[in-house]
């Protein structure tokens, strides 16, 4: 129960992040109460808003939809939150209030202001960056997949083993190359793909088992994360030779034996 009423309180920090937009909506929330509670909209509105809260809040709802789609996706829930709609409603009954008429303009300048100031910017922080393919994938996921398509023989299947970085974006950026496992695992049949899966995502990799295991699941290439000084004997005692680099990572390519 603790860990999951950590999560909660994890997932809620992460959304709302370093912004005032949650001031925001409680001011929004307590105008509405305070003021127009007896419209059916805002009221409507309202009640939508609690129960959205209690379905993320509420541990045992929380610990249902945890194991339903995933912890790491957990935070994706606080989406059916209606914040947009009540700031946006509140600002609409706003100049509705009959004393101030006069003030509609200076009130529209007002509450756009306040948006803007509470928000956080999404072209800052590293949000985006820009790439030069036409997928829009990581530039040095596409140097890879071309490294790969150009050593690559021809009439042959191409199976390439990856961490989770470059194995999200590969299919994207040609669907011709064979994965032996999905994103963070999904697909694998067996446990071969699964420990190869592992073994590749370590945070200590042990160079000779994933040659081994992507042996295993004949996988013609490799592209793995390499240290400066990283020597290729491991990988080509199991027939793995260094074609390449982009970044951080090795590629390697399986010769014929």
């Amino acid at each position: 129960m603790k860990e999951i009423i950590d999560w909660i309180v994890t997932n809620w920090n992460m959304y709302w992040g370093d912004g005032s937009f949650l001031c925001l909506l409680l001011a929004a929330v307590i105008y509405l109460i305070g003021w127009k509670r007896k419209k059916r909209s805002v009221r409507q509105a309202l009640v939508y808003l609690l129960a959205s809260l209690f379905l993320f809040v509420c541990p045992l709802t929380a610990g249902i939809i945890q194991k339903c789609v995933g912890e790491t996706v957990y935070w994706r829930v606080l989406w059916i939150l209606p914040v947009t709609p009540v700031i946006a409603l509140a600002g609409a009954e706003l100049p509705e209030e009959k004393h101030i008429d006069f003030l509609h303009s200076g009130l529209a300048v007002v509450f756009i202001a306040a948006v803007i100031i509470c928000a956080n910017s999404l072209l800052h922080s590293g949000n985006y960056s820009r790439t030069y393919n036409y997928q829009k994938v990581p530039d040095e996921v596409a140097n890879i997949c071309n490294l790969v398509l150009e050593n690559s023989d021809e009439g042959t299947e191409v199976r390439l083993a990856a961490d989770d970085h470059i194995a999200s974006y590969v299919r994207v950026y040609d669907p011709s190359i064979i994965m032996p496992y999905g994103r963070r695992t999904k697909g694998s049949l067996d446990r071969k793909s699964q420990s190869l899966y592992n073994a590749i995502n370590s945070a200590s990799p042990d160079y000779g088992r994933i040659a081994e295991l992507a042996a295993d699941k004949k996988c013609s290439f490799i592209s793995v994360a390499i240290p400066e000084d990283f020597e290729a004997d491991e990988m080509e005692s199991m027939g793995y030779t260094l074609i390449g680099t982009v970044n951080q990572y090795g590629v390697f390519k399986r010769l014929p034996s």
